[in-house]
Parts: C-alpha cells; sequence; structure tokens
C-alpha cells in the first residue's frame, strides 16, 4: 500500500487495487473475443443437439413409438426446459475440475482465448463425428479441448491427472455398467411378463412397479446434488421424500387409473390383434380358460423361437402388440426425462466456457463464480433443439435402428438400465457418458433378447473408436486453435 499526497489530499492506493484496474482496462480491448466465444458456443450447442441429443430418443425411434416429428417437439420442449431449470446454477465449468485456472492469474486474456479455443476444437469434432453419423460425447470432447489449449500455455503443468484417469476408466466401465443394469432389468421383464402366453395381466399387474421405479430414479436424479433453480433449496431428506413419495405416488395413481383403462383399452383391441408370424387372431381376454386357444398361443410363441438363427437368443420375436401397448408410454416418459437432465447438463459444455469468458471480461478474475444468466441459457436450449430438428435424425438412426433391433420392451430397459448407471455413478464420483452408457445398454440388451449374430459389431467397433479418439482429436484441435490466436495478444 502507497499514500500519494495530491493538491493537498492524501490518496490511499493498493497494487492489488491498481492491478485490477488495468486489468480491466486491458480486457476491454478484449470484447471481440467475448462476441466470438458467444457466437462459436451457439454453433457448439447446435452440433451438441446434432448429436449428443439422439441419445435421449434414438431408442424411442427404433421402439416406433415415437416420429422424428415428436422426438423433435419433445426435444425442443424438455431440453430447452432441462437447460433452463437444471442449468441455471453458479457457472462451474468443467475446466475448473480438469486445469488449475489459478496459474491464468495476470493471463486473463490468455485464458479467455483458451475458452475460445476449446470451443473451437469441440465444435470441430462434434461436426466431423455428426458428418459421418457416429454417437460421441460431448463432455469428454471439451474436457480434450481445454486440455489441449492449457497444455499451449503451461505445457503439462496443472492438469489434474486423477480426473483425466477417471475419464479413460469411464470409457470402459460407463458401457458395461449400464449394459448389465440394462440386462438384469430386461431379465425381470422377460421372465414376468414377455414369455407368458397372456401377458396382459402380468404386464398389467407390474405396470405401477415399473412406472414408480422410473419417477423414483428420474425425480432422485434431479433433485439430487444438482445447480440450477432446486440447488440448495431441498435438503437430503427432502430429496428422499421427494423421489420416493412421488414414485409411490405415480405407482398408485397407474394402479388405480391407468391400469383399468389400458385393460379395457386393449380388450377392446382384441379383434384385430395378430400375431406377427401366424396372422392369426390372438385370444387374450381377462378370464378366458379355453385351453384350445391356450394351446395354439404356445404353439405360435415356440415355432417363433424355432425360426432364431442363434442360439444365443432369449426371444426371437417382435413385441406383443399387448407388451408394445404397455411398454410403449413407459419408453417415452423415459425419453423425456432423459432429455430434460441433458439439457440441463450438455448445455455446460457449450455454455460454460461462454460464461467464463464473459466473467473473466466482467471482473477481471479467473475463478469468479457468478450466476448464469437465464437468457443465456435459454438460448442454448434454441441452440441445442434447432440442431436436433436440423440434423438429429443422422445419429438418432444410428442408434435406434442400426445396431441392433430395438422394440419398446427392450428400448425402455435400456433407459431405465442406462439413467440409475448415471445415477449411481455420478453420485460415487465416477464420470460417466450418457453416450457411453445408452450404446452399451443397446448392444448389451440387444444380444441377449435376440443373439449376438442381432448387433452390427463392425458399428460397434467405429463407435468405440470414436470415443477413444475424442479425449486427443479435440485436443489437438484446440491446441492448433490456440497457437493461431495466441498472434492476436
Amino acid at each position: 500500500m502507497s499514500i500519494t499526497t495530491i493538491a493537498g489530499i492524501e490518496w490511499i492506493s493498493s497494487s492489488s487495487t491498481i492491478n485490477t484496474i488495468l486489468t480491466q482496462e486491458k480486457l476491454t480491448e478484449a470484447l471481440w473475443i467475448v462476441i466470438v466465444g458467444f457466437i462459436i458456443g451457439l454453433f457448439l450447442a447446435f452440433f451438441i443437439g446434432a448429436n449428443d441429443a439422439a441419445n435421449s430418443f434414438g431408442t424411442s425411434y427404433g421402439a416406433k413409438a415415437l416420429t422424428i416429428h415428436q422426438i423433435c417437439i419433445l426435444g425442443s420442449i424438455f431440453e430447452t426446459l432441462g437447460a433452463m431449470l437444471l442449468g441455471a446454477g453458479v457457472s462451474e465449468t468443467i475446466r475448473s475440475g480438469i486445469i488449475d485456472v489459478s496459474l491464468y492469474e495476470g493471463q486473463e486474456t490468455v485464458l479467455m482465448l483458451g475458452q475460445v479455443s476449446a470451443l473451437i476444437g469441440s465444435s470441430i469434432w462434434l461436426v466431423i463425428a455428426t458428418v459421418v453419423r457416429l454417437p460421441v460425447s460431448g463432455t469428454h470432447s471439451i474436457v480434450g479441448a481445454v486440455i489441449g489449449y492449457h497444455v499451449v500455455v503451461f505445457g503439462l503443468e496443472g492438469i489434474q491427472w486423477s480426473e483425466l484417469g477417471k475419464i479413460v476408466i469411464s470409457w470402459f466401465t460407463s458401457p458395461v455398467l449400464s449394459g448389465l443394469l440394462s440386462i438384469f432389468f430386461f431379465y425381470i421383464l422377460l421372465k414376468t411378463v414377455l414369455l407368458k402366453d397372456n401377458p396382459l395381466e402380468p404386464g398389467l399387474k407390474s405396470l405401477p412397479v415399473w412406472y414408480s421405479l422410473v419417477i423414483t430414479v428420474n425425480f432422485f436424479s434431479i433433485f439430487y446434488n444438482t445447480s440450477g433453480v432446486f440447488e440448495g433449496i431441498i435438503p437430503l431428506y427432502g430429496v428422499f421424500i421427494l423421489s420416493f413419495g412421488s414414485g409411490i405416488l405415480a405407482g398408485l395413481i397407474v394402479f388405480c387409473v391407468l391400469v383399468p383403462r389400458l385393460r379395457n383399452k386393449i380388450q377392446e383391441m382384441v379383434p384385430i390383434m395378430f400375431h406377427a408370424d401366424s396372422n392369426e387372431i390372438t385370444d387374450i381376454q381377462k378370464n378366458t380358460n379355453d385351453e384350445t386357444s391356450q394351446d395354439e398361443q404356445r404353439q405360435s410363441r415356440v415355432a417363433a423361437d424355432d425360426e432364431c438363427v442363434d442360439e444365443s437368443a432369449t426371444l426371437c420375436r417382435d413385441d406383443h402388440p399387448i407388451v408394445v401397448q404397455l411398454c410403449s408410454p413407459l419408453l417415452i416418459l423415459s425419453a423425456v426425462f432423459s432429455s430434460f437432465s441433458h439439457g440441463g447438463n450438455d448445455v455446460s459444455n457449450a455454455i460454460g466456457p461462454v460464461i467464463s469468458i464473459w466473467v473473466t471480461y466482467e471482473t477481471g478474475e479467473v475463478d469468479t463464480a457468478v450466476e448464469t444468466p437465464l437468457w443465456i441459457l435459454f438460448l442454448g436450449g434454441v441452440a441445442i433443439s434447432l440442431g436436433l430438428w436440423l440434423l438429429g435424425k443422422r445419429v438418432i438412426q444410428v442408434l435406434g435402428e442400426e445396431i441392433t433391433m430395438l422394440t419398446p420392451s427392450s428400448s425402455f430397459t435400456i433407459e431405465l438400465g442406462s439413467a440409475l448407471t448415471v445415477l449411481t455413478a455420478s453420485n460415487l464420483g465416477i464420470p460417466i457418458s450418457t453416450t457411453h452408457c445408452k450404446v452399451g445398454s443397446i448392444v448389451a440388451v440387444g444380444s441377449f433378447r435376440s443373439g449376438t449374430s442381432s448387433v452390427d459389431w463392425s458399428l460397434f467397433r467405429n463407435i468405440a473408436i470414436s470415443w477413444f479418439l475424442t479425449v486427443p482429436t479435440c485436443l489437438i484441435f484446440s491446441a492448433v486453435s490456440m497457437e493461431l490466436l495466441m498472434f492476436t495478444v
């Protein structure tokens, strides 16, 4: 601190105050970085919608539960709502967990250029992945890009290697854990409903349990350890009460209201329901005791199973029309929750660096946390929705149709298994990619249901290779961009 006398008045100044003023004056000249970063951030959000948002609805499309038009409408609504409600918390970008940002104190403009480089690197990779129709992780893309610009400035200093190691481990754990959990749920559904001669009553009896489970898992995932409008409002015991209470309430409503209505609706549809292979009318009346009809149903099922060309298959026919009626709403509900969570979580991959640039520009500090403006989150959600509308079908078709055959029953268990995996792993501190979980579950359930020959293993190999390439490729793109942008400083 120093004391200066000017015109008879003593002025007390500190070096930190002077440095702050000088830094802010210097950053005033960097307004172009904020503008460029904002534009590229929205561009990245667009391709997150075109690629990463396919995770939410790929199974619904493959199971014919939703059309592309319906997917785009639902995705636009819930991606944007998720971005605004779950992404509106304190701006904690991925950079704070993978690098030491304190190293950039006194080099605020360099940090801002680094964030622009990260956005550029991630955008280039997502454009490539979308063009070649490969689902990749937006989160892992931004991680690799952040490391890329940091290496240009500080080399290997300040990189959190333990966090990077967890991400590498998640390449293997994500698809395996999610696949096993989805198989577990599918096996339960298989034994209790799918293999029954008359799946109507077993399916209706289990329906409240499945709805209760879907609501509980997704509500807990949304309200526990979350940001946005719910951050800090609900205590832990409140999260349990809200999640499990809502699940139980949903189960009761389904039991009292939905089950009777579905029973009447399906029984009215009995005359027009046919077995896909035999093309014979299936008797599914609730109280039927007709042994001849039961024998015909059993023979039809055995005949369908005899057509299996893969001995590892557990079920070789499409879902029974009754199962389609029961599982399709569950699948759509799960997909909507997935879209809502995706909007809240993945908008930060594009908007997080933008907020970092803006905060650094406004405050002159590298590690300041501020509330994210709602209008920025809204624009991020809109950009994701536009990407889904214009280019989302490319990756949706890969997940829904080209890896393996999907049905409403298998797709529902894929959604439930991956959601529970993401919830469990994230709260244990294990970084999990939703993309990896969905693909792992699709491959696992497809193999278990219809046999290993039903999976396009060459396509899965290409997808897995793209996962391994994501971090190093984005690192290179970001590093090259940073090298070029450093000439502007």
